[in-house]
């Protein structure tokens, strides 16, 4: 029974995130220059990339060494942004991400355009301009969710186009494609169902996004359909709110997004074989707030393994830097399952050995 009991004990703290702290500190990450924001952020093994806005200035930069000694360097300054752009702003959200092994990308929903940026040189490319959606689309304007996207695994950019509700992926340099629009999604949904909030793909290439009626859909197969109402997972936040942010696919497998609104969300996950019965909530809005980061506005999550126990990297809107919410290594509870049920199983040979002597 005591081993059992220690199993148990085992169990629990393996289920349980193991805190918040802060990775990338704000004197850091902005070099400087004082007030302003981070609006992107992607992580590569013990390296992170921002997209910053600095009192009007734009800037890209690199800050290696995240656990150790940290040095940020500029990849694209306010200077080459406005002369590529024309813009002195810039607002990447949850598209910024790496594409490759050469680039980070994002969409820009200042310019309307799809950009990327060489991580080494800093060369500023413009990858697909607003002629090249707009030739696809038919329309005369349009306008790019810079939350809907997300960079598949072939390094283009899939991102929704709310002008004409279509959800578009470019297909090469100034060249993209509708993958599915309103049509496809009346048919699915019935009328007023539009994606809002973040958009990624699980591990077997299923597409999530948020639903303007605060469901979680997937695009599978050529089918859309509801996986989460709203209710299922407002039951479990307990927040009034079912607004959807920031989602990624976890080194576990499972399926992770944030859920809520504004400075108060939630950080679930769910096992995408079966969503509705595993959805669980991995740490809530008011654990986050009773955090490090005094603040539940989860933005970007990355995953980073540099530490151990792992866990997601994110960003608030504001000058707070980035911060790390650890959880359990993907192997954890299985391993300690294993050898709890080791423990047991040689518990018991050695007491019925015991009892024939």
């Amino acid at each position: 029974m005591r081993v059992l009991a220690v199993c148990m004990i085992l169990f629990a703290c393996a289920t349980a995130f193991a805190g918040t702290t802060q990775l990338i500190p704000w004197a850091t990450a902005d070099g400087g220059y004082g007030s302003g924001a981070i609006f992107g952020l992607a992580v590569e093994g013990d390296t992170a990339y921002l997209q910053l806005t600095l009192n009007s200035r734009v800037q890209v930069v690199r800050v290696d060494n995240l656990s150790g000694t940290q040095s940020q360097t500029q990849l694209v300054s306010q200077a080459q942004w406005l002369a590529a752009s024309g813009a002195t702003s810039c607002s990447s959200y949850q598209g910024f991400d790496l594409s490759g092994s050469n680039y980070v990308q994002f969409a820009d929903a200042t310019s309307d355009e799809i950009w990327r940026v060489n991580k080494v040189t800093g060369a500023l490319i413009k990858y697909v301009n607003k002629h090249a959606i707009t030739s696809v689309t038919g329309r005369t304007s349009l306008n790019l969710g810079a939350v809907q996207c997300v960079i598949p695994a072939n390094g283009e950019h899939l991102f929704y186009e709310s002008t004409s509700t279509n959800i578009l992926t470019t297909t090469g340099p100034n060249a993209c494609s509708i993958v599915f629009g309103e049509a496809q999604l009346l048919a699915a949904f019935g009328p007023g169902v539009l994606p809002s909030g973040g958009m990624n793909f699980d591990h077997v290439g299923n597409l999530y996004f948020g639903s303007s009626t605060g469901s979680l859909c997937r695009y599978t197969g050529g089918s859309l359909t509801t996986i989460l109402t709203r209710a299922a997972i407002t039951n479990l936040t307990l927040l009034s709110s079912a607004g959807f942010g920031t989602m990624k696919a976890g080194p576990d497998g499972k399926f992770y997004f944030r859920n809520g609104s504004g400075t108060f969300t939630s950080l679930l996950r769910f096992d995408p074989a079966n969503p509705a019965d595993t959805l669980e909530v991995i740490v809530s809005a008011s654990e986050l707030t009773n955090s490090v980061a005094a603040s539940a506005n989860v933005n970007c999550i990355r995953w980073y393994n540099n530490l151990a126990g792992g866990g997601w990297a994110w960003h608030q809107f504001g000058q707070n830097g980035v911060y790390l919410t650890q959880i359990p290594e993907p192997w954890g509870i299985a391993s300690l399952f294993v050898m709890c049920v080791g423990g047991l199983a040689r518990r018991r040979n050695y007491s019925v050995h015991c009892s024939k002597l």
